[in-house]
């Protein structure tokens, strides 16, 4: 229920209780948090646009983190787990298998002013879409709307989605279950945008979500329109947003080898094998054009 502009209660359905404002500093701290912000939306459809806690692999596992939620957009229930600011060194999206962020700046969701983001396999797997917005001019820390453009797709199989490494150097080119899996088509919804492309037919790596190309760059998440999911037939079109897995070739000298590694389920992975943080040549794509600036970031429900 809602007692002086706060939640206070608890929801059967989810047994979970909340209290704490609908939103700014502290909204709807976790008692026991949900995975998502769709959850939040079920059961507070009143809850609105903010930061609001999650806790994606649930209790004794990381503790909650907060995080943006979209409650309107396209019916709302949208979870930030990745951004990337407008900035003239061309940043890539951190990776999403294990998060990350630039040293000293950590995850920043109301702000959005260095890249980030959160390991989001969990979130995923509980999703049935992914979307992707961009800014061409400057940098958006409101919610999806706020963007320029708005593209989405349903997940092919959300409960295989793992996030790992899916460039050519990654080590993980396997379509079987540990690596990036297959390419397979997935249909774009525009929701804001160029509404021709609703309904284009658009290819993903299944278990990774994302593309690349051959020789590794550029690499990134979304999918693109090229039938292999590595540029053999051309990749011109997205939504595709490179990121840290892009390969070294065109990027910068001195941000040279990007590599990451966390802890998973007790055992070391590698998220990131090779990568580059910068990369410079092509950047975002949109889908009807790449060579795109600006800032962007990626939403799940």
């Amino acid at each position: 229920m809602e007692v002086g502009g706060a939640y206070a209660g608890a929801h059967s359905r989810l047994q979970v209780s909340y209290e704490g404002p609908l939103r700014g500093a502290g909204a709807l701290r976790p008692l026991n948090a949900p995975k998502t912000c769709l959850d939040i939306k079920k059961a507070f459809p009143q809850a609105h646009d903010g930061l609001h806690y999650i806790d994606p692999d649930g209790p004794g596992g990381n503790a909650p983190i907060e995080t943006y939620c979209d409650m309107t957009t396209d019916g709302g229930g949208w979870t930030l787990v990745n951004y990337s600011p407008h900035r003239p060194d061309w940043h890539g999206l951190f990776d999403m298998q294990c998060g990350g962020n630039l040293a000293g700046q950590g995850w920043d969701p109301s702000g959005r002013g260095f890249p980030a983001a959160i390991r989001a396999v969990e979130i995923a797997q509980a999703s049935k879409e992914i979307a992707f917005t961009h800014h061409g001019t400057r940098n958006i820390t409101g919610n999806m709307n706020a963007y320029t453009s708005v593209y989405a797709f349903n997940i092919p199989d959300p409960k295989l989605v793992t996030f790992v490494p899916h460039s050519q150097h990654g080590g993980f080119t396997s379509t079987g279950t540990t690596g990036r899996g297959a390419c397979v088509p997935v249909k774009l919804k525009v929701i804001k945008g160029e509404k021709s492309y609703d309904g284009a037919t658009r290819y993903t790596f299944k278990h990774s979500l994302g593309a690349t190309w051959s020789d590794s760059y550029p690499t990134g998440y979304g999918a693109t329109n090229d039938s292999d999911c590595v540029g053999s037939s051309g990749m011109t079109q997205g939504p595709f947003f490179i990121s840290v897995h892009a390969g070294d070739g065109r990027g910068k000298s001195s941000a040279r080898f990007y590599s990451k590694t966390c802890e998973v389920g007790g055992k070391t992975v590698t998220s990131v094998k090779t990568g580059q943080p910068y990369y410079s040549h092509h950047a975002h794509w949109l889908p009807n054009k790449w060579d795109q600036n600006g800032s962007v970031a990626i939403w799940l429900r």
